[in-house]
């Protein structure tokens, strides 16, 4: 059976407009066939559905109760003037008065009991059956309009089997809810925020529920509160009274106009509308108008908080991973990397920079590196020579090391949730993988630890259980998942909550939130988080009001270099970690860290340009004591051992004539390529150095054949 707009596509839009008329549709796009949509929509209204009843004659209410008897809602034109006693002409009038309100569509189903017939076969196809029975023309109610069309058509013509008189406006909340299609309920539970429940509760329980949701203060303001100013005053005065339909068209005059009002009431359930009394009767329930003041809504949760953990903490501070930036160029600028032929930096040296990290010690996977480093090349810290396959620092360092360590995060973290390009060991599956879903799932998180006190510990299982209980669908809405994937995948999806979405949120806080210095974590023995608290840092990331901007102290002397060569770092200072990085050894990251100086740390930094007299002055510059006696000794002593050595790789040429290779070198052509000359016949050239893999004479690099053909071309033949 197919859908009521795959019906609508097949009238003409004369047709169209004759059935938008006949249900006083609002419409704002022109009919066409294609373009029904719209006018589905609206046909699905109750509203207006009861309004279309209220037209029509009881004969046509008997065709439709015959049609919503038949299995799967068709008959034929036969079937109906044997069902209702109509002759066939009777039969003929009504079915065209039905089809031009739009009730009544024609089709053609496969007929089982006519005899089969060959059909020929279709190529391509790897089943196909050559015995397909002939068609047989049906009359179709389609089923969007049919069911709730059984419960409207009961009301009006009184179909009650205990044939009880029941005042239907009178009736508890729970047996209004009753008579409801389960779709509705389905509806009604997602606009009242009971979307966990959907998918793995059946229908009844759901009910339950929403009754008690409907009839709480709390609740209904909240949905109230999204309503126009008009529908909110219409919903005062029938709080006070019962009404109905022709007592509110006189005063709203139109139908449209009376529905802008109305239809946003009976829509959420605030307002209901019967057939009772041969009247329209429009109501508010007892429980609605008389809600529970006192009652505590399920979406007001509270985190549990426990008591601050011993062990398993974070062990760096909110700034580290701006930190950790400066120690990853810094080891870049100081040691010699080759990038692989893929042009990554080989396994070695990442393995020795992830030991100089705040890294913690449970962590056996690069996912926090990986996260450094792809920040700081979109930071543009650093530049990439693909020709020679290493890292160049780049102009925009300089002015990052102007920043302080929280400047460097706020710029780290902007760029982390505008561009979430990598989001570490966090897996999305394929359904929320791209790139505005992600920024909106991390802004949400973001959100809800706006509601957080800074310095309490919460447990993360509370988190999962009021998010699942609350906003379970907080990537994507559940109806946008419903217009994806259809409502069983979606149910699938509600019983993988605990696999999928809580995975995510676990691991974005004790990943991403942490390294981005938001939030602490504690870790179980297994390195399970098990609770969270947000930083200072965090509370003005996530834009509490009152939550300060963070910054570090200036100290004016932020070092205390002790006999022992050991260098204490008191205070974290962008420049003054930069430049002690150069000429000593990392022995200790805490609030205050152990640098050492030694011989070979020395010789690194006047390798790097430093004299031995610009060290001694720089740390007595940062040191509140007289530098130590041994320590400037020392340093001088290590710095006699400096010796500087020029290694290039240079070409000999040679000529049998003096005159020619005077020639060569005052030829402007070649001048530029001679770098001394060593005898009258002798001179050193200096050719550009590839970096290629497998480099080799003949490849299309090859600097040495070039400069011979250069040679050739201005007669200068070389061997």
């Amino acid at each position: 059976m197919r859908t009521l707009v795959s019906y609508l596509n097949e009238r003409s839009p004369q047709e169209l407009r004759l059935i938008a008329e006949r249900w006083e549709a609002n419409q704002s796009e022109h009919l066409y066939p294609g373009q029904t949509f719209e006018l589905s929509q609206e046909m699905s209204s109750e509203f207006l559905q009861r309004r279309l009843i209220e037209k029509l004659g009881l004969v046509e209410l008997e065709t439709l109760r015959f049609f919503i008897r038949q299995p799967n809602y068709t008959a034929t034109k036969a079937e109906l003037s044997i069902g209702l006693n109509l002759t066939e002409a009777e039969a003929t009038t009504h079915i065209t008065n039905l089809s031009h309100t739009g009730l009544i569509f024609p089709d053609t189903i496969r007929d089982s009991n006519a005899p089969a017939m060959s059909a020929p076969k279709v190529w391509g196809n790897t089943r196909y059956r050559t015995d397909l029975a002939p068609g047989k023309s049906v009359l179709v109610f389609p089923r969007e309009l049919a069911k709730p069309f059984r419960r409207l058509i009961g009301e009006k013509l009184f179909e009650d089997t205990t044939k009880t008189k029941v005042e239907l406006s009178h009736l508890p909340l729970r047996q209004l809810l009753e008579r409801l299609e389960p779709e509705q309920i389905e509806s009604q539970a997602e606009t009242w925020g009971l979307v966990a429940m959907l998918g793995s509760q059946d229908i009844k329980e759901i009910a339950d529920e929403l009754a008690r949701v409907l009839a709480e203060q709390e609740m209904q303001n909240r949905i109230v509160g999204q309503l126009d100013l008009d529908a909110q005053r219409l919903l005062l005065r029938l709080r006070e009274k019962n009404t109905t339909i022709p007592a509110l068209l006189k005063e709203y005059v139109s139908l449209n106009r009376l529905g802008r009002s109305l239809r946003p009431l009976t829509e959420r359930l605030l307002a209901w509308e019967v057939f009772e009394n041969d009247q329209s009767i429009v109501f508010v329930p007892t429980e609605i108008r008389q809600p529970r003041v006192a009652a505590t809504p399920r979406s007001e949760m509270a985190l549990q908080s426990v008591t601050e953990p011993t062990q398993g903490i974070t062990p760096y501070p909110p700034y580290a991973l701006a930190w950790d930036a400066l120690t990853f160029l810094n080891y870049m600028g100081q040691n010699e990397v080759i990038l692989t032929s893929q042009h990554y930096i080989p396994k070695r040296h990442v393995t020795r920079i992830i030991k100089l990290l705040w890294q913690p010690e449970r962590a056996d996977s690069e996912d926090r590196y990986n996260f450094l480093q792809n920040l700081c090349e979109r930071q543009q810290l650093y530049l990439k020579d693909d020709e020679q396959r290493v890292l160049l620092a780049s102009a925009g360092l300089n002015e990052w090391l102007k920043l302080d360590f929280y400047a460097q995060m706020r710029l780290l973290f902007e760029d982390w949730l505008h561009r979430p390009h990598f989001s570490g060991p966090v897996q999305y599956p394929y359904y929320y993988n791209s790139q505005q879903v992600i920024i909106k799932a991390n802004q949400t998180m973001l959100g809800w630890l706006r509601q957080c006190q800074t310095g309490v510990w919460f447990s993360l299982n509370s988190l999962l259980n009021k998010i699942q209980l609350e906003d379970p669908f907080f990537i994507y809405s559940r109806r946008e998942l419903l217009n994806r994937f259809g409502l069983k995948q979606v149910e699938e999806m509600t019983r993988q909550w605990n696999k999928v979405e809580a995975e995510v949120i676990s691991k974005t806080f004790g990943s991403v939130f942490e390294w981005l210095g938001i939030v602490q974590i504690s870790r179980d023995a297994l390195g399970h988080v098990e609770a969270f608290r947000l930083t200072d840092f965090g509370a003005e990331m996530v834009g509490q009001p009152a939550a300060p901007v963070q910054t570090l102290p200036i100290v004016a002397k932020p070092l205390l270099v002790q006999p022992n060569f050991e260098v204490l770092l008191l205070s974290p200072q962008v420049e003054t970690l930069w430049t002690l990085l150069k000429f000593s050894f990392q022995r200790k990251l805490d609030l205050v860290s152990i640098f050492v100086i030694d011989r070979l740390s020395v010789l690194r930094g006047l390798e790097l340009g430093f004299t031995t007299t610009a060290m001694l002055e720089w740390l007595t510059a940062n040191n509140p004591q007289l530098l130590p006696q041994n320590i400037q000794v020392s340093v001088r002593d290590w710095g006699k051992d400096f010796k500087r050595v020029t290694v290039e790789q240079t070409v000999l040429v040679e000529t049998e004539d003096p005159k020619v290779l005077d020639e060569l070198m005052q030829s402007r052509q070649y001048a530029e390529y001679f770098v001394r000359r060593l005898s009258p016949t002798a001179a050193v050239v200096k050719l550009p150095i590839s970096q290629t893999p497998n480099y080799g004479v003949g490849s299309r690099t090859d600097h040495l054949k070039t400069f011979r053909s250069l040679l050739k071309a201005g007669g200068f033949f070389a061997r």
